[in-house]
Parts: structure tokens; sequence; C-alpha cells
């Protein structure tokens, strides 16, 4: 890079830090507290965000609002739902917490034959059957099991990026032709938002609900980024400033799939040497190639499934990976650790809620770390990836990872004690 180059990207950089400031001034007066992040993990899916959108939409709900907000919500998704709120079931609901069929949420009226199924996708990929697609599967169950005629079932799939299901969620089994040409993508920064402000708007009259959902709309806003139209005229503002700001902005957005292809690198390299510091030998590594896909590649070719492996001193292979546009976990699967008596390790980790046990795993778990410290290498949105660009703060991360893998399978589990 030419010393031209460096020295107005560094001049860029500074304005943008400008603003960054401003934001953060800003912000530093605005009230911090929010009962959702409180309560709940921020990213939970299932029991934060599904089950507030779905006890509001509910018009048998305690929020007091009848139907509005569902009519609301059938608008706002410019859905064909034939309902009427005495028929109307909905799931979750505040009589039934739980998921009907594993729907996340599910609106169904079973005199009209309608029915809309809400796929609600934070971070986590499609959960999809070796014979069944994620969405394959819910829409046959409705279909079979409900009686809903085809023409009258409509699927979102609603998640952060506007981002769409997965090839396999939608033709594994090829049953349904018509299925990957009907699921409506939708987000929480688009159609949710706009929804929730018309509830707040209806909600004049109700002190507790309207805070309740300003305090889940202001949620939304810190998960999407989403920063204030005078903030984001003002970014722009800088960038077009002149030629050499136009420049450096476009290196920087040239560029910036090659930063990511480095960081990725990196982060698993920062894995084998802290390893290996701590006595342990890596007998396999992540394939360049497979980081060209994740970065590079299309749909399907980033499809990957990065892992490695490593020997501790009792011969206890582990095995740390994450699985594709998900968060980083680590193991024992059982094909590779005879050494150890199995019964007594199952019979040990299934008290633990965290862990998962199959077949092919012994168990495996997702590392336990601070939000800001969860890694998706797919997802360089997120604050937990971008900020292991800086080497400190992934090497870091790296030990934090290390630290929690070791007091889990030695000082929790006591694994090194059942090698055979």
């Amino acid at each position: 890079m030419k010393e031209a180059q460096v020295r107005n990207l560094k001049m860029l950089l500074q304005r943008l830090d400008i603003v960054r400031d401003k934001i953060s001034a800003r912000n530093e007066g605005k009230e911090k507290f929010n009962v959702f992040s409180c309560l709940l993990d921020s990213n939970d899916e299932r029991y934060l965000h599904s089950r507030f959108i779905s006890s509001l939409i509910d018009p048998r709900g305690g929020h007091g609002l009848k139907d509005v907000p569902l009519n609301r919500f059938v608008e706002t998704l410019d859905s064909n739902f034939k309902y009427s709120t005495d028929n109307i079931e909905i799931y979750p609901s505040s009589s039934d917490w739980g998921e009907y069929k594993n729907i996340d949420i599910l609106l169904i009226d079973r005199s009209s034959k309608h029915a809309i199924i809400v796929e609600n996708k934070i971070y986590a990929s499609d959960s999809n059957h070796e014979e069944e697609g994620q969405l394959e599967r819910y829409y046959r169950r409705i279909i079979e099991e409900d009686g809903i005629p085809q023409e009258n079932i409509e699927i979102y799939y609603l998640t952060m990026d506007g981002h769409e299901p997965s090839a396999e969620s939608v033709s594994t089994s090829s049953k349904y032709k018509e299925l990957p040409h009907i699921v409506h993508c939708i987000t929480y920064g688009s159609e949710i938002l706009k929804w929730l402000q018309q509830c707040m708007q209806i909600a004049c009259d109700k002190p507790y609900i309207r805070e309740t959902i300003a305090q889940y709309i202001n949620l939304i806003k810190e998960m999407t980024n989403d920063t204030e139209v005078e903030d984001r005229l003002e970014i722009i503002k800088i960038i077009a400033r002149n030629d050499d700001t136009l420049a450096s902005a476009k290196l920087l957005f040239d560029n910036y799939k090659h930063i990511q292809w480095h960081t990725i690198f990196d982060l698993f390299n920062d894995f084998y040497v802290e390893l290996e510091r701590r006595g342990y030998t890596c007998i396999s590594k992540v394939e360049n190639k497979m980081i060209d896909d994740i970065v590079h590649g299309g749909p399907q070719k980033r499809k990957q499934y990065p892992s490695f492996n490593i020997k501790d001193k009792n011969g206890i292979i582990i095995t740390v990976g994450c699985d594709y546009d998900d968060y980083f976990y680590f193991g024992l699967k059982s094909n590779k650790n005879k050494i150890l008596d199995k019964e007594k390790v199952k019979s040990i980790v299934c008290l633990n809620e965290k862990c998962y046990v199959d077949r092919e795993w012994l168990f495996y778990r997702y590392f336990d770390c601070p939000d800001d410290m969860a890694i998706d290498i797919w997802d360089f949105s997120m604050n937990g990836t971008f900020r292991i660009i800086n080497p400190n703060k992934r090497r870091e991360t790296v030990k934090k990872y290390l630290d929690d893998m070791e007091n889990t399978i030695y000082k929790e589990f006591k694994i090194d004690k059942l090698v055979r």
C-alpha cells in the first residue's frame, strides 16, 4: 500500500472515530437498563423473541390490546391469512408456552383452514434432518396432521439480515416443489420493528405495555446496529468529502473480505499456538481451502464445518470447531476416545444441561462466554466476531475459551480420571 493511501485511510478513520465518539457520548445519556437483556440472553430466539412476539400477537393475551396487534401484524406482512378472533390459535401463547410441533411461532385458524408459520433465526442455523429439511418438516406436518391446504399456508423466515433459508431446509426431500418459492424473508429491523412501533402507538393509554414494547424496540435496535438517520448522513458526508476519502472508503470495502480471511486464519492459528503452549498436541488442523470457501464461496460453498483435533497428555482427543453459521464448541467424539469408559462419561455429562450427547459424541458443548466474545466466523457484523480482528482481543478470547474447556473437562467432569 502506498504511503499516501495509508495517510488518507488514517484520516478517514480518524474522522469516523469522531462520529463514533459523538454517538457514544449521546448514548451515555440514554437509559442502559433493559429488562429483556437482564433476564434473558438477548439472542435467545425461543424464550425471549418468539415468546414476546407471539404474546403480543395473541388477542387473548394479558396486554389488553385485544386483536389490534394481530391485525397489524397480518397487515404488516401483507398476508392473505384468513382468520377470526374467536377461532385463531397462537403458539406459543400465555396459556401454552410450548412450541407447537417445534414451530417457533404459529398462527392457525382451523375453521378457515389457514396458517402462518414463522421460523425465527437470530444466529442459529437450520435444523435439517438427513431425510427432510426443517421448513419441509413444518410444512408437511401442518398439511398432513392439521389438514391445512398447501395454498393456505404462509411461511415467514425471520432473521436479522434478511438471508434466505438453506436449500436443504426447503428441498431435502423434494416433496414440495413450490416450497422454495413461497417462503417470505422478513427481518427484525424492517417488518418486526415497523409492527412494534404501531403497537406502541396503539398502547398509548397503557403505560406499562407501551414502555415494555419500547424496551423491546430498543433491544431490537441494539441487536441490528440501528443508528440515527443524522449519524448515517454524517458518515456519508465524511466518505463523500473528496476523492481521497472516497478512495480510502473503497480501499476498505475492497479489502474487507481479505481482512475476514486473515482474521479467521489467525484465529485458528492462535488456538493452535495457545494449545501447544498448554501442553496439547495438534493432530489435525483446519485447511486453508475451507477458509477460502467460508469467506469467498457462494451460498453452498460457504456451508463448511471447520474443526480440529488435539490430544492431551492422557491420550484423550478433544475436538474444537463450529457448525455452519454457528458458535464454537468443544467435545469428545466416541470413535476417537476408545480409551475412555464411555458409559461413565455419559453418566457424568448428562447432569449438565449445556451438554449434548448423541451417537457420534460422548458430549459436546458450546463455549461459555460473554456476548462480546461470542464468535460466528460467517458473521462479522457481530461484535464478538468483529473484535477478533484485533490480535490482542483475539488472543484474549482464545484463552477465555480454552479456560472454559479445561475447567469443564478436567475440573467439572474429571474426564482424565476415566481413562481405562
